[in-house]
């Protein structure tokens, strides 16, 4: 597992002062992440700000979705899909995590 160092994505794009369109642009690529891992079948269950990091490469901003903490499998055990999500069915889940807080 990879450490990633940067600052979270609303404090980079305050901090550079990123317009509407150049924070579209930065979101983009995130996007694809989240949808590969969908596509893998691991849902992250903690899509934040403060778990989207950007990080620079050659000055170039390169988000980073982390902390797959509470990931959860949609068909088969974390062990087997350790770097994956899906997001089908997400509002479900979200109002089952609220319903279950609340007992």
């Amino acid at each position: 597992m990879e450490l990633v160092k940067g600052i979270p994505i609303t404090e980079y794009c305050d901090q550079e002062k990123l317009s509407t369109r150049e924070r579209s642009d930065l979101f983009i690529p995130i996007c694809h992440a989240i949808q590969h891992a969908h596509q893998k079948g691991i849902i992250h269950r903690d899509i934040k700000p403060s778990n989207i990091m950007i990080t620079l490469h050659d000055g170039v901003p390169m988000p980073k979705v982390i902390d797959f903490g509470i990931a959860k499998a949609m068909q088969q055990d974390l062990t087997d899909k350790t770097s994956t999500h899906n997001f089908s069915n997400s509002s479900e889940r979200r109002c089952t995590r609220v319903r279950n807080r609340r007992r």
